[in-house]
Formats: C-alpha cells, structure tokens, sequence
C-alpha cells in the first residue's frame, strides 16, 4: 500500500469514529432534551391542575355565598308581600304582660239575671269587656234570716265607702262597699259580714258571729277573714280558686288585683288575674257562700 493510500484510510477511519462520536454525543443531548420538557411539562401540568382546583373553590364558594344572598332576599320579599313564610314553631311567652289597664266600668249589664241555671264560665283576654256573672238575690233572699228593714239607700244606715274594695283594705265597723245607685252594700253590720238589698231589707249573712268591733279584710290571694279589735283572726275562708297579686290591672281608678267591686246589679265580683285573662267572677262561686 502507498504512504498516500495509508493516510487517506487513516483519515477516513478518523472522520467515520468523529462521526460515530458526534452521533452519540447527539443522541444523549437528544435524550436529556426530551427528559428536560417531559419534566418541564408534568411541572407544568400540576401547575395548571392546582390553579383550577382554586379558581373551582373560589367559584363555589361565590355560588354558595349567591345562593345565600337570594334565600335571604327571598325570605325579606316574602315578609315585605305580607306572605307567611315557613319557619320553626315558637311557643308564646309564658311570663305576664306588664300592664293590662282593664277598665270595668261597663261590665255588668245583665247583672239583674238570676244565674241558677248552669252556664260556662267565660274567661275573656285582659283588653275584652269581660262577660259579667250573673246576680245571686235570689238565693240571698231564700237564705235571709233578719228582719226586713226598708231604707231608701244603704248610705242612711252604713258608711259607703266605694263601690270597690282593694286587697288588704279594712271594712270597720260599720263601712261597706255599695252599689253606684245606693240600693246594695257588703260589709261589716254589728259583728256581721253581710250582703244586702236596702230597698226591701233582703239580707245574706257570710259570718254572724262577731263583735261590734270586728272587720273584714280580703288580702292578695283572694282570702276572706274577719279579724277582732285585737287583731286575731276570727273567721275565714280560702278562695277556691288560686289567685295572686298583681299590679295595678286596674287604670281608672287605680286597683291592683285581686279586687272586689259591687255591681250595680247587687253582684259582688271577684276581679283577679289569672296568666293572661281576666277573670271577674261572682263570690258566691268562688266562696261556696
């Protein structure tokens, strides 16, 4: 072989292993290239899985907060229309109302009837005219056990002192609450609790047993007692009712309950309160008189 046929063989095979060596070199840049932007591209598509996992939350969250807002206006449309929207039942308030300022002054207007007959008791709210119970002459007069004394008003005979009587508040001898027109009184007679018709002398007597200086009193609870000149209780009788005190429930004039008032009719009516209604009812019931 000649020297210049050896050196161009040379050559070659210099040139054919540069050749095979840039090759490879190119191959694994090639490789590490591609590994480069697949790790480029999973970085980036957690990037991009992230980020809508958050735009997702904020757009819930808006949805739920907008759905909230228009229950919320819906439910201020539906009071605003006058609409009565569904909700959760809430009991009335048990405690009693502050003032109730009942006026009776126009009560009673059938008070002349007899009420032996069997009836239902009414028990109207506090600001109703409250039904009125019925007169008990009748039986005051089957049960009169005195003398007819005739008078044109009670006023000759006894002090009148009202026609209504507050709790706690003494009848003395010889004072009595009388009807508006003069004919009726209950009070204290000579030692005696009496109720009577100074027209015609008909007369019921509750306690006979007393003394000239005994009283009556008919404290917060509704309770009749005749009480001696020294103060000891002589006589009394519990109501059948339970009955506690409360506040001025009367305005004009000025009463707290429980209260008697002698209607113009001779009814004697316990007036008290019991929860929310008021309850005026004639003492021959409550008493067993």
């Amino acid at each position: 072989m000649s020297p210049s046929y050896k050196s161009v063989a040379q050559s070659e095979t210099a040139t054919d292993q540069e050749s095979a060596t840039m090759a490879s070199s190119s191959r694994r840049m090639r490789r590490r290239f591609d590994a480069k932007q697949a790790k480029t591209g999973l970085v980036a598509a957690w990037i991009v899985f992230f980020v809508a996992v958050i735009i997702g939350g904020v757009i819930i969250s808006q949805s739920v907060r907008s759905a909230n807002e228009g229950g919320t206006e819906t439910s201020s449309s539906v009071q605003a229309s006058g609409t009565k929207a569904p909700s959760v039942f809430t009991p009335p308030p048990t405690q009693k109302p502050k003032s109730i300022h009942h006026d009776d002054t126009k009560e009673m207007k059938n008070a002349h009837k007899d009420d032996s007959g069997t009836r239902s008791e009414p028990t109207p709210r506090p600001t109703a005219a409250v039904q009125p119970p019925e007169d008990d002459s009748t039986t005051a007069q089957q049960q009169d056990t005195s003398e007819p004394t005739t008078r044109a008003t009670c006023g000759e005979a006894h002090e009148c002192i009202s026609d209504r009587l507050g709790q706690n508040e003494a009848l003395r001898p010889g004072q009595a609450i009388c009807s508006r027109d003069g004919r009726y009184m209950f009070g204290m007679d000579s030692g005696s609790l009496i109720w009577k018709d100074c027209t015609t002398g008909e007369t019921k007597r509750y306690y006979r047993k007393g003394d000239s200086g005994d009283y009556f009193i008919m404290d917060e609870t509704a309770k009749f007692a005749i009480y001696g000149e020294d103060g000891q209780v002589k006589w009394e009788r519990n109501c059948k009712a339970t009955v506690t005190k409360y506040e001025k429930c009367l305005s004009k004039p000025e009463y707290d309950c429980p209260y008697l008032h002698l209607h113009k009719g001779g009814v004697v009516v316990l007036n008290y309160i019991d929860g929310w209604d008021w309850i005026s009812k004639n003492i021959k019931k409550m008493y067993d008189f």
